[in-house]
């Protein structure tokens, strides 16, 4: 059984390596929508801290300029936070495209894997049946041999 060769093994890790690939897109996929995440929850962080900050110079006393900063800055932050959401909801249908693509990469390597498994299992039903043949042969060569001598 030590000679068995699979004669698509090339194909196999091909389908292997090709599915491989597709959980590494898969997976900055994934990252690039945990980085959005955490874009829209610092801009969501610096708006309060601008809030907290805008109060604390309102009740100091500021000039014109510095009461005009405030809601531009806020304004700015919500734009940035409504495209942050988009890219987020783009990345999510992205995702979901590379996901169908790795389930039918998954399944294409699947194929061949269960290819391999049922021609390994009939090679070694041929191997145990020459197997058996020859120890039919070897037996029944010892029973004439036996025979042969007994008379």
């Amino acid at each position: 059984m030590k000679n068995y060769k699979f004669r698509l093994e090339a194909l196999l890790k091909l389908r292997n390596f090709k599915e491989h690939q597709q959980k590494v897109v898969l997976a900055n996929v994934n990252k690039r929508i945990s980085q959005v995440d955490s874009d829209i929850a610092k801009a969501r962080m610096d708006i309060e801290t601008a809030f907290q900050s805008m109060e604390s110079t309102l009740k100091d006393g500021a000039n014109a300029q510095m009461a005009q900063f405030y809601p531009q800055f806020i304004k700015a932050k919500r734009v940035f936070i409504d495209q942050s959401i988009q890219k987020k909801e783009d990345l999510i249908r992205e995702y979901e495209r590379e996901r169908q693509k790795l389930n039918q990469r998954r399944g294409e390597a699947k194929v061949i894997k269960n290819m391999k498994e049922k021609d390994f299992e009939k090679s070694r039903k041929e191997f145990l049946k020459k197997v058996d043949e020859t120890i039919e042969d070897i037996v029944q060569a010892q029973r004439a041999h036996k025979k042969h001598f007994n008379n």
